[in-house]
């Protein structure tokens, strides 16, 4: 009976722990920087020019990854996004200028990637 307790325990740490990637690809304190742009903001427009949109909520991540696999995920360009957008254009320009502008902001590709090796998993997001 101990025996099993230990193997089941030295598998389960084992499963668990091949998962686990330390790498990292980009810091996680990432600043943008400001760039002061000497005009005000009208109004900001949002239209999303891609053919493709994923129905589901989320990407569906596997428990278990396999050598080769590959998903693609197209979001919804929703207000949580359009709010990020917002707030970052904003951000960089004037409040007190003369000058007004109208912006708007076209998503011509948006999409995130999972892909897994015998190795690594890696997810990455393109955005246009």
């Amino acid at each position: 009976m101990n025996v099993r307790i230990v193997t089941a325990t030295l598998l389960s740490i084992t499963l668990l722990t091949s998962c686990v990637n330390l790498d990292k690809l980009f810091k996680s304190d990432y600043t943008t920087r400001i760039l002061h742009i000497p005009a005000s903001i009208e109004s900001i427009e949002f239209s999303d020019r891609r053919t493709n949109v994923s129905f589901e909520h989320d990407i569906s991540l596997p428990v278990f990854s396999k050598p080769n696999q590959f998903i693609e995920f197209y979001p919804k360009f929703n207000s949580t996004h359009q709010r990020l957008v917002f707030d970052l254009i904003h951000k960089n320009f004037s409040t007190d200028s003369s000058r007004v502008v109208k912006v708007n902001v076209e998503l011509l590709e948006g999409v995130k990637e999972f892909s897994a090796t015998f190795t690594r998993e890696t997810e990455k997001v393109k955005i246009k």
